[in-house]
């Protein structure tokens, strides 16, 4: 869905492998879509560590495997994901669209983005 910017967490990838190869970095997107195709693409042309998983219904048991969760949203109203990884715990990048701010709070449960962020920003 590009209201969730999967390319934006692509290139973000392919940034912070390149400023950080000391990472063992492994990005994944979680969906299905029309641009899927495309965004694998994209991640082999930037070398960026993206697995594309396909759907799941089992969105617990995703979040646990994560250390991180990544939501470079431009149009969510609310995100519920982002209220279920942090209800697992985990720290959220996040855009300041619709309801993510009120629920995230800077520095501490996570960190927001202005919308228009690029993939500098958001590695």
């Amino acid at each position: 869905v590009p209201e969730k910017n999967p390319e934006l967490l692509v290139r973000a990838a392919g940034v912070l492998a390149l400023r950080r190869p000391d990472l063992d970095l492994d990005c994944r997107v979680w969906g299905e879509g029309p641009e899927r195709s495309r965004l694998e693409a994209l991640a082999v042309e930037l070398a960026a560590p993206v697995r594309f998983m396909g759907a799941t219904d089992d969105v617990a048991l995703v979040l646990a495997e994560m250390d991180v969760f990544a939501y470079p949203t431009t149009g969510e109203s609310v995100g519920f994901v982002v209220l279920e990884a942090m209800a697992m715990g985990l720290p959220v990048v996040s855009t300041t669209v619709g309801a993510v701010p009120s629920f995230v709070c800077q520095g501490r449960t996570g960190f927001l983005l202005d919308a228009q962020a690029g993939e500098q920003d958001l590695a």
